[in-house]
């Protein structure tokens, strides 16, 4: 995301300095409909543009200030956007969370062409007009409600008013089910995540604003598949990051805070990320099929194959070796499984011994051609690869892809990843993450100065 610096001008200076269209258009190139948006805690109707060269994301100005509870009134003539808050909060816009669109549209945007008064103060802001709809940049946004932020994970925007959630003197932030952090916690959290709290600050917080979106998808996932973190694995945790060397240089203040909730919290997530065990829905038939017409396996031409690898080397005994080994099983009765086992030097062969399958482009191209060219069952001549000598065996050739049944272990295990991914992504767009960065900041310095 490109950082901007807004500046805010009295009334008078930024009247007389931006007059309609003053700004030279840019054309730009948009992906429309890219995120969802939030208004403190629900999705409304309309999406956000994302500039595909400059990272920005535009929310529709109107639908966002009118459901904080603004006033918005549009002068054409002089291109004034006028904002009063105040107001009750609306649901005229409130609408469901919806998966990006896509789409790419090539448009003008004027910078600055639009003069945006919010109670009173005169905002420099990038905007466009599209569709008889104004668009803003978020980073004018932040200012002047409370706190924006654009998740390129669950490719939502979300947007709170700075009196949406009560936020004490300790409390620095709120998220998930009501969970709170401390400024001293939050301050902690930076200087582990960042090394220190300035590039924290420089870089708006966003590593910990994500940690803290998928904090409750995470808590979910892990009661669905019966995962919990005990003591040992968070000691053995510690030990293999060196974890308590980093919270003496990075001066981690609550120590005993950070080892119970968020070295937990990352084993948790080691323990999720590094699961076999994400199958939390058995789908029927129809929707492996389903899913499966979507996937590359059920399309074009796919082989299975065998082989045995021996390296070059400048002697020539790896070629010696290979055409012993070329006889050896092209004798009848020859077991080219455990050939391959006792002497292949790929270390795939241990791991897939039934062969690997593949289309083209996947191996290099002489393995790929040599394979191609056997019948099912034949043995290759030695083929020569930039990893060596290759003794082939084609174990299957299918020319429409591969029939569902060969592998429909690993189609249901892709389909359960992918639904797996789904669940974790929409817990975490359902998420709320709630704090002011002025506040952060704020409460940093005031505890520098104490020091």
């Amino acid at each position: 995301m490109i950082k901007k610096f807004i500046s805010f001008f009295a009334a008078v200076s930024i009247l007389t300095a931006v007059t309609v269209y003053a700004a030279e258009p840019k054309e730009t190139v948009l992906i429309k409909d890219a995120f969802s948006v939030r208004v403190d805690g629900s999705y409304i109707q309309n999406s956000a543009h994302y500039d595909y060269e400059t990272g920005i994301v535009y929310l529709p100005l109107r639908a966002v200030f009118e459901t904080l509870g603004a006033e918005v009134l549009w002068n054409g003539e002089s291109r004034t956007v006028e904002i009063i808050s105040g107001g009750e909060k609306k649901d005229k816009y409130i609408g469901e969370y919806k998966e990006a669109a896509g789409e790419y549209l090539s448009t003008l945007v004027y910078p600055n062409s639009v003069i945006l008064n919010i109670d009173g103060k005169a905002v420099s802001a990038d905007t466009f007009v599209l569709e008889d709809r104004t668009y803003i940049s978020i980073e004018t946004l932040e200012p002047v409600t409370g706190h924006v932020y654009a998740d390129s994970a669950t490719m939502t925007v979300r947007v709170y008013s700075k009196d949406y959630k009560t936020l004490d003197e300790n409390t620095a932030v709120i998220y998930g089910d009501e969970k709170t952090l401390n400024y001293t916690q939050f301050f902690d959290l930076a200087k582990f995540m960042y090394g220190d709290f300035s590039t924290a600050k420089e870089q708006g917080f966003g590593a910990i604003d994500n940690y803290l979106l998928f904090n409750k998808a995470v808590e979910k996932i892990s009661d669905e598949l019966n995962f919990t973190v005990t003591d040992d694995e968070a000691t053995a945790f510690i030990e293999e990051n060196n974890v308590n060397d980093m919270i003496e240089s990075r001066q981690i203040e609550d120590k005993e805070f950070f080892n119970s909730v968020i070295i937990k919290d990352y084993v948790l997530r080691d323990k999720i990320a590094g699961s076999d065990t994400k199958d939390l829905y058995n789908p029927t038939d129809e929707e492996l099929e389903s899913w499966y017409s979507t996937l590359a396996e059920s399309k074009g031409v796919w082989l299975q194959a065998q082989h045995i690898l021996i390296s070059k080397d400048e002697s020539g005994e790896g070629l010696k070796k290979a055409e012993s080994l070329l006889r050896e099983a092209k004798k009848e009765g020859t077991d080219f499984t455990a050939l391959m086992l006792e002497n292949s030097e790929d270390p795939g062969s241990q791991s897939t011994p039934e062969g690997y399958i593949f289309k083209e482009g996947q191996m290099v191209e002489s393995f790929y051609k040599g394979a191609l060219n056997l019948k099912v069952g034949e043995i290759s001549e030695i083929v020569e690869s930039e990893y060596g000598y290759h003794i082939i065996k084609k174990i299957a050739h299918w020319e429409n892809g591969i029939p569902l049944e060969n592998i429909k272990d690993e189609v249901k295990a892709s389909y359960n990843d992918k639904l797996f991914g789904e669940k974790l992504y929409n817990y975490a767009a359902e998420n709320d993450v709630f704090y002011l960065k002025d506040n952060i900041i704020s409460k940093y310095n005031e505890s520098i100065e104490k020091e």
